[in-house]
């Protein structure tokens, strides 16, 4: 094989090559350069060959040229280089001495770093994702039996937390369904602590509990003199109150239809107009709604604009009422028992009897039904612990547990009552050995009831 053909099937292997290779002579001049400087500057081999080294800075094509420093350094030298294409580059310049130590050549090597940097960042990113998510799944287990109200115990409201746990680190619009009482409300602020919102203003606004004629001055402000009796300096409204955090609409479905409009043009522009008001004002919140009403029927029946309510309606939870949650009405009883008597410095406790009756009850009101009913009995009952008949006086003398027309066995009500037996003695006393010794049962017998009537609660 000739020695021109070696060196032009060279050339071809190294035209091929993932990196930029460069020579220049002891002059400073470009000699040969490979056609991957192409897709590094928008210029084939043809632009540079033949020019000092430093043209590719010159025409703006770099932001700074290495042979400049390597000539001076008389050594290796490494710099990052951007490009006008948007390449970064990551140049090695190696210089080649003569006998008497003077630069022969500079051979130069440059490869794209710029996918690595993206893969770098999206990698951190991710990575600062994935620990947030970790912090805040952390946060909710250290904390989810002291969520205010809400106890995590039936699997119906685990599932709906895991829910929350996904969607809380987004902006997406979030409507909560569900009977009055289920706690809508605390479900609300769950997701403004999970969310990256959670150092900024939550705001909750029930539609249901202002008039119709005044709702739109609470929600967007207004400007002084807009009406009668308004006042001269002006009023800020509630979704200015909300800039950077959440606001809450609570019976949404309450709304005037007309505020639907103006809400569901702040929703797409992020501005409104105050009451009265001429310029624009400009708002960044997480919007999340509740109601308790068939959202469906709402808007099938013309009550409620169907553009807003497929703009509302992204994430739906759906609260079941306490009656589907009965696994948590024995921990709800415990913790509002608690909580009333640290309030009123009392020692309350509730007899099994009393335990049984709660525990079939309805709850028609849900839990804050079950708050007021825990309260009343706390403050009302003269005895340490609450009997049978101050529960049945409270619910209503006709409220007695109706076993004919309940569908459950023998065993499963035997087995519903031995529940309540064990979860109470452990509750009180706090050990499987002290339960064991209440109950005349060996402990690991009283051990594995608490942990089969227990698990998820302790």
């Amino acid at each position: 094989m000739e020695l021109k053909e070696v060196i032009e099937q060279y050339k071809f292997f190294l035209d091929h090559s993932f990196d930029e290779l460069c020579i220049v002579d002891s002059n400073g001049i470009i000699i040969y350069m490979n056609a991957t400087c192409q897709k590094h500057y928008g210029k084939d081999p043809s632009f540079f060959i033949g020019y000092d080294a430093t043209r590719a800075q010159d025409e703006g094509l770099v932001d700074h040229a290495i042979t400049p420093l390597v000539m001076k350094e008389k050594k290796k030298v490494t710099i990052v280089q951007k490009t006008n294409v948007g390449r970064e580059l990551l140049i090695t310049g190696n210089p080649i001495f003569d006998k008497d130590g003077n630069i022969l050549l500079i051979i130069e090597n440059a490869r794209d770093i710029s996918e690595i940097r993206d893969l770098q960042k999206r990698l951190k990113e991710t990575e600062d994702l994935v620990k947030r998510y970790a912090d805040k799944l952390e946060s909710l287990k250290k904390e989810q039996h002291s969520f205010k109200g809400v106890i995590i115990h039936s699997t119906k409201l685990k599932n709906i937390i895991e829910l929350i746990e996904r969607v809380a680190l987004t902006d997406s619009s979030i409507m909560i369904l569900g009977e009055s009482g289920t706690g809508k409300d605390e479900l609300a602020k769950i997701i403004h602590s999970l969310s990256e919102r959670n150092d900024k203003p939550f705001i909750k606004v029930n539609c249901g509990a202002i008039p119709s004629t005044l709702i739109e001055s609470e929600l967007f402000g207004y400007e002084g003199g807009a009406f009668t009796g308004s006042r001269k300096s002006g009023k800020s409204g509630l979704m200015e109150a909300a800039h950077g955090g959440t606001l809450f609409l609570d019976e949404i479905t309450e709304l005037p239809f007309d505020t639907q409009v103006k809400l569901l043009q702040v929703l797409q522009e992020k501005q409104f107009l105050k009451v009265g008001g001429t310029h624009p004002i400009t708002v960044d919140f997480r919007l999340l709604t509740a109601t308790n009403r068939n959202i469906t029927e709402v808007v099938n029946a013309g009550e409620f604009r169907e553009d807003l309510f497929y703009r509302l309606y992204v994430v739906p939870i759906e609260v079941p009422p306490l009656r589907e949650r009965r696994d948590e009405i024995l921990p709800l009883l415990q913790y509002y028992l608690n909580y009333f008597n640290k309030k009123y410095d009392d020692r309350k406790s509730f007899s099994l009897q009393a335990v049984s009756l709660l525990r079939h009850h309805d709850w028609p009101g849900n839990i804050r039904e079950l708050k007021n009913i825990v309260e009343r009995l706390a403050v009302t009952s003269l005895e340490e612990v609450i009997s049978y008949k101050s529960v049945l006086s409270v619910l209503g003398h006709n409220e007695k547990i109706s076993y004919i027309s309940n569908d459950k066995k023998l065993s499963d009500l035997m087995e519903e009552f031995e529940q309540d037996i064990i979860t109470q003695c452990y509750q009180e006393l706090g050990s499987s050995y002290k339960v064991a010794t209440q109950l005349g049962i060996s402990q690991r017998t009283a051990l594995r009831k608490i942990n089969k009537y227990m698990a998820g609660s302790q």
